[in-house]
């Protein structure tokens, strides 16, 4: 049978050539012989041969005759054929089966257009051609019809380069493909076909390995598949005529053109045209009691059941369809459609390639059937009765009958193993590869993607192959612009390619198909310090190793000392729990080396030996490795890792050192040789060692080191220290986010940093080449942009980045999805959580979001008046108990009342009186002169004596100002605020005098502390707050708020005066805030509302809203 052209062809000598390299047979000509005609050439699916449409009408083609009424005929006679095209495309698809179908399965809504486009044609996106173009082949093909006549056919059209490729596994046959992306560099007027095509409008479902194993996985005993393939599966695909002119073809010769009707190789939306077909194809096999079933392009994965495991397999599906509509049903990824299950132990989310809305049917009584096949829901009669009726063609010499092992994407599947093995066709292919690329010194662009394409395949069945892949990586990131420049490869390829030459020449590549297995959780920790060593520990048992001097350099830093940890703890877990098959979690707090495994593999040349060893231990223990990131202060190995040593009792059993490491790594008990005493002096780590006695461990240290600011007859608890942090609350029970491994539990100020979306800053620059940036550049970008937020706002941002992933996990919106994420999920966002909270928190929410998106340098497609809108209907939305009461303000009157209150004699009272006044009449924030805890004094961050300076003016007049070295507007200079004496008991200058008299602060330490027993503690801002509290009730007054002192002394300097500019000054407001209290006060409104032109200019320009324009 011949394969089917898709127009009218016109076989002439040179065909004959054509078809013996096509490997197929002379189409039998079924229109009159005329003097000219309409072809295209024959093509066929790169997977495989498809179709058995009839032959279309042909003509053989004499030399064409010029004269008029001849060219006319000619004409005539090739309209009347491309007409009969647009009425009948010759394809083997039945559109009013496919409509019947569909009506019956109820799916016509889902696949409204299908009848219609197999009789009318698809819309590939071929743009509208303004100008023809014709590009010459490489090698080709057969003389057809003249530019001039195409013209006169189609208006402007434009042809593409063609080319013949070997068909897979047919011996003799050749593909011919058509370079529909050329030109790739755009001339002044003309663009390729696929540069105007957006492929991911043409989406469909795809079998990967990850959907295939999931279905074996939860197959139930005995079941099997069956592999059927369609034939010529895009060349049986019409296109709409308005498709016709992107992809005519030209033929050999200078003036020689064929015109072609059908999807064909090479086309960007190619796949997605024939997808459409063979996903409405996959559907109707399921709305008939068909399945499971998977597909890649058009090769079909039929799985069957046995019939007595049918109402539990349908149970399972009820609750996939269930987990599906839950996580929204079908998603769109790029050019893949998928649907999205509950999430796997190991944090990934189950992966369909269709919504299990059908069950699955006993199809005993459909046709008779063997005894055999009665024990199974369906066979394979019961597809070839559909197919039939919807006319789908399949390549029967292809065809896999049911069995329990079967090949599919390149993989042998034994269902009832549970194993997958890389097919030993492919494994010769990839040897034969390497040997092919090893004749050569020098490697371009395509050789090294292709031979990188085969060996990543091989990667699904062989995980650790991804560690000896970074060289074949290096070398595609040195083209950059010059893809066809021959390059040297790396030094390390070489041993690269004959570790692969060895695995591929093993009998069989084989290993478990992964699934839903429970993954074991054995708390155990590896760290790693810079200056020590490094630690592991798994449940309360520990081991620690010391860094030898000199360890650094040749690509070794810390992230290399990280993987050590790693590989050591490994090598515990594997002497201590030794039962083949589980899958365990391991915790590390370097990102690099946590995420690295996920991909296998390390940029970094040391630390990706060290992931090969990890591999190969993995794989010698028959154990699969789960790392997640958790901080370093929860990491129990961080301990160990800095010499700080557990008992003796609970050591972890010693093993030897791998010979490669031992020139920089010992054992945290070995004694110092000789060549290490002598560079003591100046290593840490080996001073750690030294100090270690073998039967006698140092305990924990405990930190006695005085602060540098305090006398040596003082003590102050945690001056200028980082405070330590307590482990995550547990979530909320309606803020539980589902389990990812890019979402570790961390403190809420941590979220922005260590939660990763999917597709975070990389490398690359901003036309996709490699840079010569590493990982580290990478992580230094993410530390010096967090700080632009401070931390009570980093905290607030990582609360509402929860409450956005939990939004996300309701809705089923993918990981891909969530970040970039697109205008309308932020506006749902938004809208979902309107009247949950309040105004402030929800923009505070979305803020949040934000801020991560820039973090990790992921677009923010937002557009601000459409987010401003929402978020302003969100505040006028909030719930009555969301909206705070107005701040009360402090006055004169009130703090001499407080005043009578406390005792000023007593330390504490008069440090709180001091600091009450301080901040009232500097107009400050309250948290600019108290600290949250007493652990949170940082010198560099708070005011200390030292910070106090007193000026005089020219009138003799004394200020006193602090200088507050870091503050909420100012987080780098830092601001000054100052006040002068007054008049009274509220006099900040007198309080002040008090408070230094009495307590004697350290002259580098807080200003506002108080002495205790035990040394000096910080003034805290609960601490002052709960001691005015009780003063205000003592006085019979109701305790007033921290901010409202900075708003108090704006009202009393306002009610003296002061101009709004110059209280917005030394106020250090950023914004007009304080108008709100201003409004209310016509004290402080009445010398601008007189006659004075100044001050009334200043009102006019402080109250009334801004001029609009347009």
């Amino acid at each position: 049978m011949p394969a089917p052209s898709a127009s009218v062809e016109i076989p002439t000598t040179s065909t004959v050539a054509l078809q013996k390299h096509c490997g197929t047979e002379s189409p039998q000509p079924i229109a009159p012989k005329a003097t000219g005609g309409i072809s295209s050439t024959q093509r066929t699916q790169s997977f495989a041969p498809t179709g058995n449409a009839r032959p279309d009408a042909a003509a053989h083609l004499t030399t064409p005759n010029t004269s008029a009424p001849v060219a006319e005929s000619r004409l005539t006679e090739l309209r009347r054929a491309l007409e009969g095209k647009k009425l009948n495309s010759g394809s083997p698809y039945k559109p009013e089966a496919w409509r019947q179908h569909l009506e019956r399965a109820g799916l016509t809504g889902k696949y409204p257009n299908i009848p219609s486009d197999l009789q009318r044609g698809f819309d590939a996106g071929i743009p509208v051609i303004r100008t023809t173009f014709t590009p010459p082949n490489k090698q080709s093909v057969a003389d057809f019809i003249t530019k001039a006549e195409t013209e006169a056919l189609l208006g402007p059209f434009q042809t593409s380069p063609l080319s013949l490729i070997p068909k897979p596994a047919q011996l003799g046959k050749y593909r011919i493909i058509q370079n529909l992306s050329h030109p790739h560099k755009p001339t002044s007027n003309i663009t390729s076909i696929n540069s105007a095509i957006d492929s991911d409008r043409f989406p469909c479902t795809w079998g990967t390995f990850s959907v295939v194993c999931l279905l074996i996985a939860c197959l139930p005993p005995s079941s099997q598949a069956a592999v059927q393939d369609v034939k010529e599966a895009y060349r049986t695909i019409p296109l709409k005529p308005s498709q016709w002119p992107g992809i005519v073809v030209r033929l050999r010769g200078e003036d020689n053109f064929a015109i072609d009707t059908r999807n064909c190789f090479g086309l960007a939306s190619g796949a997605g045209c024939y997808g459409a077909i063979g996903d409405t194809g996959a559907q109707l096999m399921w709305a008939n009691g068909i399945g499971p079933l998977s597909k890649w392009v058009d090769d079909h994965l039929f799985f069957r059941i046995r019939r007595e495991h049918l109402s539990a397999y349908n149970d399972q599906h009820s609750q996939w369809a269930a987990d599906i509509r839950e996580n929204r049903g079908e998603l769109h990824d790029r050019g893949r459609l998928w649907f999205c299950g509950q999430l796997m132990p190991n944090g990934k989310p189950e992966e369909f390639d269709e919504d299990v809305s059908f069950p699955i049917r006993d199809l005993l009584q459909a046709s008779p059937r063997s005894e055999e096949e009665r024990r199974f829901t369906y066979c394979m009669s019961d597809i070839d009765a559909i197919c039939n009726e919807l006319g789908i063609p399949w390549e029967t010499e292809k065809d896999v009958p049911f069995q329990s092992v079967i090949p599919f994407i390149g993989f042998l599947w034994d269902l009832d193993q549970r194993e997958v093995a890389l097919a030993s066709a492919k494994q010769e292919k990839y040897l034969k590869a390497i040997r092919e690329w090893e004749t050569r010194k020098e490697h371009n662009l395509e050789e090294t993607q292709k031979l990188y394409g085969k060996l990543l395949h091989a990667c699904l069945v062989v995980p650790a192959g991804r560690a000896y892949l970074t060289s074949l990586e290096a070398l595609m990131a040195t083209f950059h612009d010059h893809p066809f420049m021959p390059r040297t490869p790396p030094r390390h390829t070489t041993s690269d390619l004959q570790w692969w030459k060895e695995k591929l020449q093993q009998p069989q590549i084989i290993q478990p198909i992964p699934g839903p297995v429970p993954i074991i959780d054995l708390a155990a920790y590896s760290d790693a310090s810079s200056k020590i060593g490094i630690g592991i520990t798994i449940g309360n048992r520990w081991r620690a190793w010391c860094l030898l001097p000199n360890w650094k350099g040749e690509g070794r830093d810390i992230g290399w000392a990280e993987a050590v940890g790693f590989l050591f703890l490994v090598i515990a877990l594997g002497n201590t729990y030794r039962h083949p098959g589980i899958h365990c979690l391991v915790y590390g707090d370097n990102q690099g080396v946590v995420e690295g495994w996920w991909k296998g593999r390390s940029r970094n040349w040391p630390s990706n030996l060290i992931f090969c060893d990890i591999h190969s231990i993995a794989e010698e223990n028959k154990f699969v490795i789960h790392t997640q990131y958790v901080p370093s202060k929860e990491n129990p190995a961080d301990g160990p890792s800095r010499g700080e040593y557990g008992p003796p009792t609970h050591l972890l059993a010693a093993f030897e050192i791998p010979v490669n490491l031992r020139p920089y790594i010992t054992d945290y008990d070995t004694p110092l040789c000789s060549t290490e005493l002598r560079t003591s002096s100046v290593e840490p780590q080996t001073k750690a060692r030294h100090n270690v006695r073998k039967n006698s461990l140092p305990k924990r240290k405990q930190s006695d080191k005085r602060n540098r600011f305090v006398p040596a007859n003082r003590s102050i608890q945690e001056v200028d220290t980082v405070h330590p942090t307590c482990p995550p609350a547990p979530y909320q029970e309606a803020l539980t986010p589902h389990f990812s491994p890019q979402r570790p539990h961390v403190l809420a100020r941590e979220r922005l940093m260590c939660w990763k979306p999917t597709t975070p800053r990389n490398v690359l620059d901003g036309n996709g080449h490699p840079t010569n940036l590493t990982e580290a550049d990478l992580r230094r970008i993410l530390e010096v942009m967090e700080g632009a937020w401070a931390e009570g706002t980093r905290e607030g941002y990582g609360s509402g980045l929860l409450v956005y992933h939990v939004f996300c996990d309701q809705k089923g919106i993918s990981e891909e999805q969530r970040a970039p994420a697109s205008p309308i999920l932020i506006a749902s966002f938004i809208a979902t959580i309107t009247g949950a909270y309040a105004g402030g928190t929800i923009s505070n929410y979305v803020f949040g979001v934000r801020a991560w998106h820039l973090l990790h340098g992921v677009s923010w497609r937002m557009n601000s008046s459409e987010l401003e809108t929402l978020l302003k209907a969100a505040a006028k939305a909030a719930p009555a108990s969301t909206k705070r009461k107005k701040r009360l303000p402090y006055t004169k009157e009130f703090m001499l009342a407080i005043r009578d209150k406390l005792d000023l004699e007593t330390l504490l009272d008069a440090a709180i009186y001091a600091c009450l006044t301080t901040t009232f009449w500097s107009a400050a924030r309250l948290g600019e002169f108290t600290v949250k805890n007493l652990t949170d004094f940082k010198a560099t961050h708070h005011v200390k004596p030292s910070d106090v300076i007193t000026t005089m003016d020219a009138n003799g007049l004394t200020t006193t100002a602090f200088h507050i070295p870091v503050t909420k507007t100012e987080p780098i200079e830092g601001e000054d605020v100052s006040w002068s004496k007054q008049n009274g008991d509220t006099d900040p200058a007198a309080a002040l005098d008090k408070h230094l008299s009495v307590n004697n602060p350290p002259k580098e330490g807080p200003l506002f502390t108080y002495r205790t027993a035990k040394g000096y503690n910080t003034l805290t801002k609960p601490k002052f707050l709960q001691t005015l509290a009780k003063a205000a009730q003592a006085a019979g007054l109701d305790p007033l708020q921290g901010h409202g002192i900075r708003i108090s002394s704006t009202l009393e300097y306002l009610l003296r005066g002061i101009p709004f500019e110059v209280m917005k000054v030394k106020g250090c407001w950023a914004s007009d805030a304080f108008l709100t209290y201003l409004r209310k006060h016509t004290q402080i409104l009445a010398p601008y509302m007189q006659a004075n032109p100044l001050r009334h200019d200043e009102f006019i320009r402080l109250t009334m809203p801004p001029i609009r324009r347009g």
